[in-house]
């Protein structure tokens, strides 16, 4: 899932702990519009009562693992899974599943048939998968995006590790495909919109 800018040239850092609730504030307003989040949570009011606490999850989780990064400015982020955190413990998914409770309510079942979709279509070799990136409205088409990009294809190619990611709209395909990713399906939620999966092999 994805909301961001396609040039390089911005500061990026890993993501701090006492830094989770600003940066899922600003990842619910980044992703307020998205069609691929807005089919899972389609009602207004309901995103406004439950979006930041959904990203404030997955970011405290990434950032745990070291995997979630931020511009200078926390206008921009970017939450990966390493290969190795890929799958969640036993312990992520009870949490997970009484957050998700909480945020859908009774609409969970739309929730959990399209999570279900997606981890079908997910690859099942090793790589990096890129689970959230977002940037304020206002910085999109200033190379945010791209610069929160870099520091984990760096680590790809450097590894010899693919990455993969769910776009949400063909103008994104165009941006990651400027970033040596490639469609390898076209999947659709059920009566909503279509997503594109997305693989890069390590380059260089």
């Amino acid at each position: 899932m994805e909301n961001h800018g396609d040039s390089a040239g911005t500061e990026v850092r890993l993501a701090r702990p006492d830094e989770v609730h600003h940066l899922a504030q600003h990842l619910a307003a980044a992703f307020e519009s998205d069609p691929m989040m807005r089919w899972f949570l389609p009602s207004d009011a309901r995103w406004a009562r439950g979006s930041v606490r959904l990203f404030n999850w997955y970011t405290a989780r990434r950032i745990r693992h070291g995997t979630a990064y931020v511009t200078a400015d926390h206008r921009g982020t970017a939450v990966w899974d390493s290969p190795q955190h890929v799958h969640m413990t036993l312990s992520e998914q009870l949490s997970e599943a009484a957050m998700v409770t909480r945020v859908f309510g009774t609409t969970i079942g739309r929730a959990i048939r399209g999570n279900q979709l997606m981890k079908r279509h997910h690859p099942r070799f090793s790589h990096w998968y890129l689970h959230i990136i977002g940037v304020d409205a206002e910085l999109r088409g200033r190379g945010v995006g791209a610069a929160l990009l870099q520091p984990v294809l760096a680590r790809c190619d450097q590894d010899g590790t693919p990455a993969y990611l769910e776009a949400s709209s063909p103008r994104n395909v165009r941006l990651y495909e400027r970033h040596g990713f490639g469609i390898i399906e076209e999947v659709r939620f059920p009566k909503g919109p279509p997503y594109f999966a997305m693989v890069r092999s390590p380059q260089g």
